[in-house]
This record gives C-alpha cells, structure tokens and sequence, in this order.
C-alpha cells in the first residue's frame, strides 16, 4: 500500500509512515492487550496504537519469515539468518545465532545492521529522521 511520511514527533516510526489510502475506522477492531501480553499479525493488516500513557515502555518486535528467494530492493546490503532452506540468489548477508548474550562480536554485527538499515530508511526522505535512525 502507499504510505505517507509524515514525520511526527509523535510516531515512533522512522519517518512517521501512514498508509495513504481511506480507511474505514469503522471496521476497525480494536484489541485491547493487558500488561505482558502479545499481538501478532501479518504485516500487511492496517495496524496501529493510540498513545501509550503507563509509565512502561510500549515494546514492538518484527519477525519476518520469507523464503531465500526473496531479495532487497531498498538497501544495498541486508542480513538474515537461514532458518530452512538454500539461499541460491544469494540474496542475503547470512548472520549466525548470538554466541552469548550481548557479546562484544554480536554487538559489533548489531551496530553494522542497524547502520546498514538506516541507509534504506532513509532512501529518498525530505527531512531528518528520528535521531534513533540517524549515524
């Protein structure tokens, strides 16, 4: 779908990204979580949240599974970790479990991904992004 930029400080998205298309809030489904519980869905389903007014920290994860096959088109460089299959395209920067938790190599790798990723975020934005985003 085409997504907007919108850059508010509000949205917690590295370009503050909308779907630009009418959506209809009335069929919407609102799902109400408790403290430490989950929602999964499908990337591709219009999602979104109001404020988060606790004193806790709202935590979001992406996991996307997709066969080796699949390749970047944004990023020059992009990593997975090979879960099933044979990445013949070779389409990928293959990355091995953590050794450890927080190890100074697997910090190493994390600080080169996430600078690799925010060149693709970046690509083609009209204003500065969020500082968590930025070198």
């Amino acid at each position: 779908m085409p997504h907007r930029d919108t850059y508010d400080e509000t949205n917690l998205l590295s370009r503050g990204q909308e779907v630009d298309v009418e959506v209809d809030e009335g069929e919407a489904v609102d799902v109400i979580l408790r403290s430490g519980q989950v929602s999964f869905h499908h990337g591709r389903i219009f999602h979104a949240s109001g404020p988060n007014h606790s004193a806790n920290d709202r935590v979001g994860l992406v996991f996307r599974f997709l066969t080796p096959e699949v390749g970047q088109i944004v990023a020059k460089r992009d990593y997975a970790m090979l879960v099933r299959g044979v990445d013949r395209g070779h389409n990928w920067i293959h990355v091995a479990p953590p050794l450890r938790n927080f190890g100074p190599d697997d910090l190493r790798l994390r600080r080169q991904v996430e600078q690799d990723q925010a060149v693709a975020l970046g690509e083609g934005a009209t204003h500065a992004m969020h500082a968590a985003y930025q070198d």
